[in-house]
């Protein structure tokens, strides 16, 4: 977690309830080692201003039907947010065109479900302000669905 973000946290948890997830890999995998870091982090600078227990031991689409915004550094979580119509600040500047990781999330950018948020306390409290309150606006799946029957009938014949 950016200092960044620990501050908007820290200066925002009055207004906002902060749940934090770790990565099932970080609990039981390849990562377990970070989880230990996580936890002595947690209990020094985020005690009371945020959660992580509920959204890290739920599958994520019970944590996500729970949440109204999804902020994060870089995760492909972003799009599973996006199919349940929250809206991501997306903090990575690799993430951004032209950066080391592409423009992964052009897509959902596009669609309004992604924004690129300048690490910065002012830029993500902006990001936090703006689309609090706003509207879910989850993935339309019609044309898709369309599309899938009509490959299935075409097979079927």
């Amino acid at each position: 977690m950016s200092a960044e973000l620990e501050a908007v946290i820290g200066a925002t948890q009055d207004r906002f309830n902060w749940h934090l997830r770790l990565h099932p890999n970080q609990i039981e995998g390849f990562a377990t080692h970070e989880s230990a870091r996580f936890w002595r982090f947690y209990e020094e600078r985020l005690t009371g201003l945020a959660q992580w227990k509920p959204a890290t031991q739920n599958p994520l689409p019970l944590a996500l039907s729970q949440m109204d915004l999804h902020v994060t550094w870089s995760s492909s979580v972003c799009i599973e947010a996006a199919h349940f119509g929250l809206r991501t600040c997306l903090l990575d500047p690799r993430n951004r065109p032209g950066g080391a990781r592409g423009d992964f999330y052009a897509y959902y950018r596009r669609t309004g479900a992604v924004d690129l948020v300048e690490n910065s306390i002012p830029s993500i409290q902006e990001w936090l302000y703006r689309n609090a309150g706003n509207p879910r606006l989850a993935e339309d799946y019609a044309t898709y669905d369309r599309a899938f029957d009509a490959v299935i009938e075409f097979l079927a014949r």
